[in-house]
């Protein structure tokens, strides 16, 4: 990074990197393209005047990794003008025009340290300057929020400020490169015989374990991202699928489990069905309460319509009292009840049947508890005697 293009703006200031052109070819169209590295991570040395600071000397900024490779950093790589030389102004819609003589690709990708643009040279003039007038290095335009923060590098370096946040603006083509011999546009080893004619760049790459040849870099990295991308996507759809399984069985786990409920609950309303017999035992049970309560309760009780606990708590309270009754439990009431009832006298449907019994004669008995058709023998029997003058017993 070399240079201060512009003053700083929001604590934003915005930078050069000058890359040395290699590796160029020819179109058919007469386009000259690349592939080229146009920024590195490290540290890099600076003028304090550079950075807007001349209060300092020498500074030297620090790229990390995680900022030159990040993906909002890479996207600004991609669809930028190429200028010839680097405008005095940020490069825009309304000016395109003016300074464009061509553009990068999107096929932005990581080279180690390095991050590698496609790139095409369309304007004669700017052609002309690479080809003839020694104009052979790459400059890249950008903006970055520059802190000063000292600090050492992993490896025991030291700096004095960072970049964060580089956004590209424009790749300018420049005659002075001052970025070393390894920030070249293209590989080092490739050679290239003359700029017009044809040049020999092919490369190996490996496709599902098995060796593959494309033209170049530039189409290596085409094919190596659009299988990513492919891959990506595989990943992606077999991730998807796996979630919906999971989904569709956790629906019919839970499908499941409410059949097992609606099978209980069935149960239950079945169990709870009022059969015959159960009427029967629940007819008895309730007449035996009321026969036994109502030896304790005033006779003005009314027993319709209430359940038997309340029943037996109306009984408890009339004997130890309100204050103790609604504290004690069902079951204590319950308890309590049956000990007041012990032996009481039985005034209810079976006790109508008892009084008929004492009523009836020495050696009658009520057949069955038919009450009416003893009543009637015993009924007929004194108006016959009575006719035939006896005295009536």
């Amino acid at each position: 990074m070399r240079g201060l293009r512009n003053e700083r703006n929001y604590g934003m200031v915005n930078l050069v990197d000058t890359m040395v052109l290699d590796g160029v070819r020819r179109t058919k169209d007469g386009y000259l393209a690349a592939f080229a590295n146009v920024a590195r991570t490290g540290i890099q040395k600076y003028r304090g005047s550079e950075l807007g600071r001349p209060d300092l000397g020498e500074v030297m900024v620090y790229r990390p990794a995680e900022e030159v490779f990040h993906k909002d950093a890479l996207k600004s790589m991609a669809h930028r003008p190429v200028t010839l030389l680097h405008p005095k102004e940020v490069v825009d819609a309304k000016n395109w025009k003016k300074y464009a003589k061509g553009h990068t690709g999107d096929e932005v990708v990581r080279d180690g340290d390095h991050v590698r643009v496609p790139m095409v040279l369309m304007d004669a003039e700017a052609i002309a300057a690479v080809e003839k007038g020694g104009t052979r290095e790459l400059s890249m335009g950008y903006s970055t929020d520059l802190k000063f923060e000292p600090g050492i590098t992993e490896d025991g370096q030291h700096y004095d400020a960072v970049q964060t946040e580089i956004r590209a603006n424009h790749l300018a083509i420049v005659p002075a490169a001052r970025g070393g011999s390894k920030l070249r546009f293209g590989d080092a080893e490739q050679s290239t015989s003359s700029m017009k004619g044809t040049t020999k760049m092919s490369k190996i790459i490996m496709i599902d374990a098995a060796p593959v040849e494309v033209a170049d870099e530039l189409a290596a990295a085409v094919v190596t991202n659009k299988i990513k991308a492919l891959t990506d996507a595989v990943s992606a759809a077999e991730e998807d699928a796996a979630k919906k399984k999971k989904e569709a069985m956790e629906s019919k786990a839970a499908c499941d489990a409410a059949a097992g409920e609606i099978a209980v609950l069935k149960q239950q309303v079945a169990d709870a069905a009022i059969t015959p017999d159960k009427l029967d035992v629940l007819v008895k049970e309730r007449s035996e309460v009321i026969d036994a309560a109502s030896s304790l309760l005033d006779k003005a009780f009314v027993f319709s319509g209430k359940h038997l606990i309340d029943i037996r708590r109306a009984a408890v309270s009339v004997k130890l009292g309100d204050s103790v009754a609604k504290d004690m439990s069902d079951a204590g009431i319950e308890g309590a009840f049956k000990a007041l009832t012990v032996g009481a006298p039985k005034i209810g449907t079976k006790a109508l049947v008892d009084t008929f019994n004492r009523s009836v004669p020495a050696g009658h008995t009520v057949i069955d508890g038919d009450v009416r058709d003893v009543a009637f023998a015993e009924n007929q029997k004194y108006y016959t005697n009575a006719w035939r003058g006896k005295a009536v017993q």
